[in-house]
């Protein structure tokens, strides 16, 4: 038998040889880097190929994989930022998948390469818009009939998207596009009177379905 006491396989060190299982292989004790124990398997063969502690390639406690996990996860650490919930709500907007799908995706309302990326979307997204100058600032298409870019989006508040909507009369396809951006979560209903200059009870109505359905 090889005595692997002492020796290392990437973060297990080996302590002792634990015990034998009801096979006869042997079952290894071991300490991690990161101070854990772990029993694994190993045979002369296996050693041999790959310089693995066991059949199953063992290199960690399992903290190994689960640090891998999470900065695969977590690359930019703002997932929980006003501007990460931004880019989250345009995607969904923009989704075939979207229920309201006929406001965006059916009108040909896309998303530029660049801000879709898998990898680097979000980050170019901050890169390209920057951080929310204020927090009630909302994203806003300047030609709405083109895609959501950096030269096509711009940071505005609630009165400045009011005023671009001047003599705009109630109808019931900005009824459902009020009922959209209310469901989105981004607005409160105080701030869709002011976007559309409606008065609040007719807002209240209208997210309630009460008129214009």
């Amino acid at each position: 038998m090889i005595d692997l006491v002492g020796q290392k396989f990437t973060r297990l060190t080996v302590i002792s040889m634990h015990h034998l299982d009801k096979y006869g292989n042997r079952v290894w004790l071991c300490k991690c880097d990161c101070g854990s124990d772990k029993e694994v398997y190993a045979t002369t063969a296996e050693l041999n190929i790959g310089q693995k502690i066991s059949k199953r390639g063992k290199k960690s406690c399992g903290c190994l994989q689960r640090e891998r996990s999470k900065k695969a996860n977590t690359t930019h650490g703002k997932t929980y930022t006003l501007e990460y919930k931004t880019w989250e709500h345009m995607k969904v907007r923009c989704s075939e998948n979207n229920k309201d799908h006929e406001w965006y995706f059916d009108k040909g309302i896309t998303i530029c390469e660049r801000w879709l990326d898998p990898t680097n979307g979000f980050t170019n997204f901050l890169e390209d818009m920057g951080p929310r100058p204020f927090p009630k600032a909302t994203l806003d298409r300047i030609d709405s009939s083109k895609e959501y870019s950096k030269d096509n989006c711009r940071w505005l508040s609630i009165q400045d998207q009011q005023r671009n909507r001047s003599n705009v009369k109630l109808s019931k396809t900005l009824a459902d596009e009020i009922r959209i951006k209310y469901n989105s979560g981004n607005f409160t209903q105080h701030e869709l009177a002011i976007l559309y200059n409606i008065s609040n009870s007719n807002i209240w109505s209208i997210i309630n379905n009460i008129i214009w359905i």
